[in-house]
């Protein structure tokens, strides 16, 4: 499995459809979604709130078959928003997601301040959508290390760059 990451919407789901259309035999499962279908409560997030979805989601990929799927892309997050508040996933479930690499999608802060509005998510200024993308780009680095698995920072949209990157850690784990 490969963790994609990312700040609310930097364009990782929207950058992995597009991989997953030129490269069939991926998988993209996104977190959210799966939270939704299961019944999880997904915004104004208490800290406990927040904490039970993580443990929910992986107990439902588990029950999926999904956790140890080598070709799956998981679309999620290693910082989530709670009550407007950066909150960094906690070890455990990194552990439990046990991904062999971790991709970190980032946009600019003026082009992800203008999808959340789109969608109606919470208002946050620059200055804290520039600190959540910092902190979402810190803690999948310092996991992926703890981890010691491979992590690269892709630029929204960059599907090629994902592609040629994905395809390297292909021939890691096949050679």
């Amino acid at each position: 499995m490969i963790l994609v990451t990312g700040a609310s919407r930097s364009g990782k789901t929207s950058t992995l459809k597009q991989l997953v259309a030129l490269e069939p035999g991926w998988e993209h499962v996104v977190a959210s979604r799966v939270l939704r279908q299961i019944g999880c409560p997904l915004e104004n997030l208490s800290l406990e709130e927040a904490v039970s979805n993580q443990k929910l989601l992986i107990r439902e990929l588990a029950l999926r078959g999904q956790l140890r799927e080598p070709n799956l892309l998981l679309d999620g997050h290693a910082v989530l928003e709670v009550q407007s508040k950066p909150v960094c996933l906690k070890d455990e479930v990194f552990d439990a997601l046990n991904p062999d690499a971790v991709v970190v999608i980032y946009d600019s802060i003026q082009s992800i301040q203008f999808r959340r509005r789109k969608a109606g998510r919470g208002e946050l200024s620059l200055q804290d959508i520039s600190h959540f993308q910092k902190c979402e780009i810190e803690h999948s680095k310092s996991q992926s290390e703890r981890l010691n698995v491979p992590c690269a920072l892709i630029e929204s949209g960059d599907v090629a760059k994902m592609s040629e990157w994905i395809q390297c850690i292909r021939r890691q784990f096949l050679s």
